[in-house]
């Protein structure tokens, strides 16, 4: 199956990691539905975008916390483009000085925009199939004491993808599922403050020393997790895992 006439529906769009997972598909030949809360960056990407990919590409407005305000602008990205079938649940923030929210955004969103893409997707109820790849990170596996509750909210992430692909009956649902997980990523979010992270010296000496990935080598996973679920590769090494 190719990337090229697939429609993806994309939360937290306008930020890094969001704009090169737009940019990727999109040349890939996708239709991509660009969603976030920053509603004046969202327009301005959508008009930049515009200039090359046309009406391949809109932004609407979403807020990944509020479940009826995700439902509507879902269904209105299926009426506009025929259906979604790649789901990127992909907002989030790092502030261990608003827990809530980062609770909130990352894993309520994501068990909210992979309930929807689930309840669309799935053939049993007339779907067509998809994937759904969910944005976690490094964090997700190995905890850091300077983020616990950034930790816990991507630990979960990486939870719940990893239970939705170990389902027995996935491949007759025609359901996929991926989770992606780097090291930190040149994007504002690592612009750390002593109110985002305890033990900010700590944190910024294991940035450092990490380094920075760039936005298009994660987008370059995004495409390489498409072609992993086609071959079964994720759910394969989740058997193997469990071994």
């Amino acid at each position: 199956m190719q990337l090229k006439g697939k429609t993806a529906f994309l939360t937290g769009g306008v930020g890094g990691i969001g704009v090169a997972f737009a940019r990727a598909l999109l040349e890939k030949g996708c239709k991509v539905c660009i969603t976030d809360v920053n509603a004046d960056g969202g327009k301005k990407l959508e008009a930049e975008l515009k200039q090359k990919y046309q009406d391949d590409v809109v932004f609407m407005q979403c807020d990944v916390t509020c479940a009826s305000n995700m439902e509507e602008v879902f269904k209105t990205a299926v009426a506009r483009f025929g259906g979604v079938d790649i789901m990127l649940n992909n907002a989030g923030i790092m502030h261990e000085g608003r827990w809530e929210a980062m609770i909130s955004i990352m894993m309520r969103g994501t068990v909210i925009g992979t309930n929807l893409a689930i309840a669309h997707m799935r053939k049993d109820k007339g779907g067509r199939g998809g994937v759904i790849i969910n944005t976690a990170s490094r964090s997700g596996i190995y905890v850091y004491f300077t983020n616990p509750v950034y930790c816990a909210a991507k630990s979960g992430i990486v939870a719940h993808t990893r239970a939705w692909a170990d389902i027995p009956d996935r491949e007759q649902l025609g359901l996929r599922f991926a989770c992606i997980c780097p090291t930190p990523v040149d994007t504002p979010l690592m612009d750390i403050t002593r109110e985002s992270v305890n033990y900010f010296d700590y944190k910024y000496d294991d940035i450092q020393q990490m380094g920075r990935m760039t936005t298009e080598t994660i987008a370059e996973g995004l495409v390489a997790s498409w072609k992993m679920t086609e071959d079964d590769g994720l759910n394969n090494l989740h058997k193997e895992m469990r071994k």
